[in-house]
């Protein structure tokens, strides 16, 4: 079902999106992950928006909207290079652009996915990427399952066929809410299974008043049916404050995450963090991320 990296145990952390300054080299790396993922956030389809006018969506032609002051493509080589563990894909969609809503908006299913294809390609390619990770939260309503799971699984199966079997890492993200879970759902339960590595459910987004059995039974819940059975779902933490955010609390996951290796005799598929911008703004050291990486690797 999944690419070579179906029995490796991962560590993967969101950075950029936030322009908080944050570099690769602030985020700690233990050479004892089977993979390190750095997913840069984010390429969206829609315009770049000026001081009078707000982004509009682009039917697939995406461009970067990432802190390019830090994450270019030398960066991207030099991250890669100091580190062997170390892969560095891109997420595309998000929240928001510019406090718009980013809108999962297809004009048309071909168009969209010719120009998705096209324009990620070429950011894949200028920045040499390792993979993508679809992470939209929001749809036009005029998209129904189909469409969503015929325009993501083409454009992901397409972005992979383009590379050495198993090199091209893909993932989606789906959170807690009705809509998105039904098209994520029938995203993953039809023949474009295949086409997906990871789920990087926001468990965080469960909100603030969860305690760590009742994260376990969400992760429960969403690894088996009716959600994503078979899928390498992985753990989630979010740095950012939760008194300010309503998100569960990350010294809560992370022991949650501590909790389910155990019982799944430490053989949980990895932990992704949103993000590292957060980390960086908390002034937390990155103590969420090192230990993360400690939990996955059994203390080495």
């Amino acid at each position: 079902m999944f690419s070579s990296s179906a029995n490796k145990r991962v560590f993967r952390e969101y950075l950029g999106a936030q322009w908080s300054g944050v570099r690769f080299t602030d985020v700690p790396v233990n050479p004892h992950v089977d993979e390190f993922h750095y997913i840069l956030a984010f390429t969206i389809d829609y315009t770049a928006g000026a001081a009078d006018v707000p982004p509009v969506p682009t039917n697939g032609n995406f461009r970067v909207f990432w802190d390019t002051r830090y994450f270019t493509p030398d960066a991207v080589a030099e991250a890669k290079r100091k580190n062997s563990n170390v892969r560095v894909m891109l997420s595309v969609g998000g929240a928001t652009v510019k406090d718009v809503d980013v809108v999962f908006t297809p004009a048309t299913e071909d168009t969209w996915v010719r120009n998705a294809v096209n324009t990620l390609g070429a950011i894949i390619d200028e920045y040499h990427l390792d993979g993508v990770d679809i992470d939209y939260e929001q749809f036009h309503p005029s998209v129904e399952p189909d469409l969503f799971t015929r325009c993501i699984g083409r454009l992901l199966t397409e972005l992979k066929a383009g590379k050495p079997a198993g090199s091209f890492i893909t993932s989606i993200a789906p959170y807690p809410n009705k809509n998105a879970q039904r098209l994520y759902r029938a995203l993953w339960n039809s023949e474009y299974q295949m086409a997906i590595d990871y789920v990087n459910f926001q468990f965080y987004a469960y909100g603030h008043n969860i305690d760590v059995p009742q994260y376990i039974d969400r992760y429960n819940e969403q690894a088996n049916a009716p959600n994503f059975p078979g899928g390498r779902v992985l753990a989630a933490i979010n740095t950012n404050n939760p008194a300010v955010v309503n998100i569960v609390n990350p010294d809560i996951a992370l022991e949650a995450c501590n909790q389910l290796n155990q019982q799944l005799g430490g053989k949980l598929p990895g932990i992704f963090i949103w993000s590292a911008d957060g980390s960086l703004n908390q002034n937390q050291g990155f103590f969420y991320e090192t230990q993360a990486q400690l939990i996955l690797t059994g203390g080495n």
